[in-house]
């Protein structure tokens, strides 16, 4: 069933089916103003696509300074691994290294990438970071903005699966 509701001087056309709204083309439809039915086919169709937010990951990976962290994410973007790095300056990191307390400065990288290409992007990155052992821990994503898990989902091939 379709209804018809405006809000702030627009029209909607409701379906309680799907729960989802479409603005109405420029003008009223008579015949569903007056009535507040009328057939989906007055209008395009409804296109909505959603990618699962749970496809995605991010990776968090430590750096010892902003130039390996750049060189880093510019090879993980262009190789098509991440859509996106953030690079955070400024964080220090307390941890135990050979029976050790150590306090460094670090950078950290936080990596958009799809979840299927994480030992691909470990791989990467282990190839290029100076450190003996390196940080790159991973989490799913579980929601967010419906147009950036779109571009997410555009930016970042999926992997091929090999026999």
């Amino acid at each position: 069933m379709f209804k018809v509701r405006q809000l702030l001087g627009k029209y909607y056309l409701i379906s309680s089916a799907i729960l989802s709204a479409r603005q109405l083309p420029i003008g009223k439809p008579s015949s569903m103003a007056t009535t507040g039915h009328g057939s989906a086919a007055t209008l395009p169709p409804l296109t909505t696509t959603m990618i699962s937010a749970d496809q995605f990951s991010l990776a968090y990976v430590t750096a010892p300074d902003d130039t390996v962290a750049k060189q880093i994410a510019s090879k993980l973007v262009a190789d098509q691994l991440a859509a996106c790095v953030n690079i955070v300056p400024g964080i220090t990191s307390v941890y135990r290294w050979k029976g050790n307390v150590e306090t460094d400065s670090e950078v950290m990288m936080i990596i958009k990438t799809r979840t299927d290409r994480i030992n691909e992007l470990t791989e990467l990155v282990k190839a290029n970071h100076p450190y003996e052992v390196f940080e790159l821990i991973s989490v799913p994503i579980q929601n967010g903005n419906p147009d950036y898990l779109k571009w997410l989902d555009e930016s970042i091939p999926k992997k091929i699966a090999t026999n």
